[in-house]
Formats: structure tokens, sequence, C-alpha cells
């Protein structure tokens, strides 16, 4: 199927409310016919073009989890598809932030989260940046 290119001067103040709304449409649309709630075959492509915005490609890749859900059977192997192809399409440029969990009291240890133990199996910690939430 073809895909729809749509342009629209969006106001800088506001535009990231017109953002977040149309990537929820675009969501909800894409996502509600695969069965693991998760899109693996099509991206949401922004461009911002402004003079004070640099040039910059940002992916934004779904959190990892841990097991299934039974709502979503496959989410994982979803999300590990998405992964994978990021892989192969990495260039040298890119830059990995990983968002990271503090410790918490229970003992949840930043070393055991999914995206750093990601970051670290395909020796890519020279180009990640890693945020403690």
């Amino acid at each position: 199927e073809p895909t729809a290119l749509v342009f629209e001067d969006i106001p800088i103040a506001s535009g990231y409310l017109f953002v977040g709304q149309k990537m929820r449409e675009l969501e909800s649309e894409i996502a509600g016919r695969e069965t693991s709630g998760v899109v693996t075959d099509k991206a949401i492509v922004l461009d911002v073009i402004h003079p004070e915005v640099p040039v910059l490609d940002l992916v934004d890749l779904p959190g990892r989890v841990q097991v299934d859900v039974p709502n979503y059977p496959g989410k994982r192997a979803a999300i590990e598809k998405i992964y994978n192809k990021q892989l192969e399409m990495n260039t040298e440029h890119a830059i990995y932030l990983v968002v990271v969990p503090s410790p918490t009291p229970t003992g949840d240890r930043p070393n055991n989260n999914e995206a750093l133990q990601f970051i670290m199996k395909n020796g890519l910690e020279p180009r990640a940046i890693g945020v403690f939430t």
C-alpha cells in the first residue's frame, strides 16, 4: 500500500502537541492490526525543518520487555525484530540513548536492565549515552 506524505506547517511553540497527537493516531491505526501490539514493518518519520533546529536523526525504539503479556502474545519477539532491524541499518554515526531506571529498594540493579544488556551484548558502549531515571 502506498505511503502518504503529509506536509503541514506547525507552530514551533506547540508543535510537540501536534506531533504527539498525530503519533498516537498512527500508532492506534497501525497497531490495531498487530496481534503483538507492536508494529514491526512500518516507521513513523517526522522531518523537522527550521533554521533553529539541528539536523538530527533520532530513532525511538520500543521499550524492551522480559516476558510476553497475555493481551499481546509475541510482543517480546516483535520488539527483538525491531532492534535487530535497527542494528542491520546501523551506521557509524548512530548514538544510542539508553534510559535505565535507578536502583530501587527492592534490589533492581541497572546492569540487569534489558536495554543496557542489549547495548553491551552488541558492543555499542562507545556510542551509548546512559540516563538514569
